[in-house]
């Protein structure tokens, strides 16, 4: 036995404890106490195998550990693009015929043409005001005379220009035929003193002039026109930094105004006959262009070895290589290893494929079966207890972890997947990340 190893057969076999120190905190995230537990079940004595089931199992050795976690190619700043949160994050002006409505309250409606439902969540935005404007309204009509629907909070919606930043959303117009309409985007970012500079959709760049509010010159604002009514239409663009200095948490104010029917001779009915515009996955986020995957690997530095196997866990929700990223995927924080000398900070990832690489240095024991909960406190067997498997003719040096659990709460009865760990002076590994 190693170093580590051996002190933790000391202890075990000298208090038949394993304590570990917990911090407690409320629901809040504040610090109330610290406690230690005693997380040990021993095995038979309290934990009693059932039906000679358990089996032992001896995995084979390792060279090589892969963590893989798929990508997304948008990060979505505006948390609640697709409304299912309520008005949460939003913005929604009162008296102009915003309400946020469900799939049942669209199926209620009788006035809609044809059936219609939300995209993602089971919910959207929802306006009835309509006005019609002439084939070129100036800025200051399209500000004083047409609704805002909803607009992103600035403080909640920040962006990296490191990076391309995409807003779009998906708009339903519902009318009882084809007309000439038009909903307008107005975008800008907000700098440290609380200035707007909007987007100037004709030079295609955020204006260098900084704005109280709404800028009344038109090119401030995006004009989406169509003549489509009564199914979903998507609109999306991707916004050029310009010479914005700062690159990260650009905070961006972003809000759709309509809906606008084009102004005819004699009136065309399309004001008169809108029923409602619908908007559903409003978004400002980060396109990023990672590749589909982050893998985290570590390797046997020893090339003269003979092991082949590699352990794999793919599909994995988070990363920390991804904290400098943006990406809400991302882990942050910093973390260190009780057992090792080094008191530096290392990733996640780093201190996982470590810890796997030294379990696998050699055979691993698996215990696997179905155990009767026989402990006379009346505690039920958690995933943060360790299991000491101690009977007459072989006592296990450490204690095993527990994979995994299906607890059967009537019978008390347990199936358990488990593994001897090996927490030995650290292999000698070499680690990388990729992304693919």
């Amino acid at each position: 036995m190693g170093t580590f190893r051996t002190v933790q057969n000391e202890l075990l076999t000298s208090t038949e404890k394993e304590l570990v120190d917990y911090n407690v905190y409320d629901k809040d995230g504040t610090f109330k106490r610290s406690e230690q537990k005693d997380v040990l079940i021993i095995s038979p004595n309290q934990l009693i195998p059932l039906d000679r089931s358990m089996t032992v199992e001896y995995l084979r050795p390792i060279n090589k550990v892969e963590l893989s976690t798929k990508l997304k190619k948008r990060n979505v700043s505006n948390n609640n693009p697709h409304f299912y949160y309520g008005s949460e994050r939003w913005t929604i002006p009162s008296g102009v015929g915003t309400t946020i409505v469900t799939d049942s309250d669209l199926a209620a409606d009788s006035n809609y043409a044809k059936a219609v439902k939300s995209l993602s969540a089971g919910k959207c935005l929802k306006n009835t005001s309509s006005d019609s404007l002439g084939e070129d309204p100036s800025g200051a009509t399209i500000r004083d005379f047409t609704r805002t629907f909803a607009e992103t909070i600035p403080n909640n919606t920040t962006v990296n220009f490191s990076f391309d930043v995409g807003v779009g959303f998906s708009y339903y117009v519902s009318n009882n035929q084809n007309y000439d309409y038009r909903l307008f985007l107005y975008i800008a970012y907000e700098d440290s003193s609380g200035n707007y500079f909007p987007y100037d959709f004709v030079d295609n760049k955020f204006s260098e002039t900084s704005v109280t509010d709404f800028n009344v010159d038109a090119k401030h604002f995006k004009t989406i026109r169509n003549t489509k009514v009564n199914q979903w239409q998507n609109f999306s663009m991707v916004l050029n930094a310009g010479t914005i200095q700062s690159r990260e948490n650009i905070k961006i104010r972003a809000l759709i105004k309509g809906t606008s029917y084009l102004t005819e001779i004699p009136a065309n009915g399309g004001e008169t006959n809108h029923h409602a515009t619908l908007i559903d996955n409003f978004f400002v986020g980060n396109n990023l262009d990672f590749g589909n995957e982050v893998i985290s690997s570590r390797e046997r530095s020893d090339t003269a070895n003979t092991f082949s196997g590699i352990y794999e866990k793919k599909d994995r929700v988070f990363s920390q290589e991804l904290d400098d990223t943006r990406h809400d995927k991302a882990i942050i924080g910093a973390y260190k290893s009780r057992l090792r000398v080094t008191t530096t900070a290392v990733r996640l990832e780093e201190l996982l494929t470590q810890e796997i690489l030294n379990d696998f240095r050699e055979y691993v024991k698996r215990y696997e079966g179905k155990f009767h909960n026989g402990n006379l406190d009346p505690i039920p067997v958690a995933l943060h207890n360790k299991i000491w498997f101690k009977f007459t003719d072989l006592t296990e040096d450490v204690t095993a972890y527990i994979d995994s659990m299906t607890y059967n709460v009537k019978r008390n009865e347990y199936d358990l997947v488990t593994h001897i760990p090996n927490q030995d002076d650290d292999l000698s590994s070499d680690y990388q990340v990729t992304f693919e």
